[in-house]
């Protein structure tokens, strides 16, 4: 009983952690794509600058 308990509150947890992780890495590439860190090509480029953009509105 104890172990499917432990279990529950473990996945309960590790969900809202990965949530918050997943929502700061968003918010991280969405930066990093602003400055263009990864300029692939030129299109690239610009699509990259548009999602950004929409990311940090």
């Amino acid at each position: 009983m104890a172990y499917v308990f432990l279990k529950s509150i473990f996945i309960f947890v590790g969900r809202y952690i990965g949530l918050i992780l997943l929502t700061l890495m968003i918010s991280l590439i969405a930066t990093f794509w602003l400055v263009t860190i990864w300029p692939l090509n030129q299109f690239d480029n610009w699509l990259d600058k548009q999602l950004a953009r929409i990311w940090l509105c």
